[in-house]
């Protein structure tokens, strides 16, 4: 199932969680 992410998230933790929600960020799908 995609996730919610946001740009800062997924370029930090995007390789260990995968994703993650960043609510105050503009929302991404991955």
């Amino acid at each position: 199932m995609p996730r919610f992410c946001g740009p800062e998230t997924t370029f930090r933790l995007g390789s260990i969680l995968g994703c993650h929600k960043q609510p105050h960020t503009d929302i991404y799908h991955n």
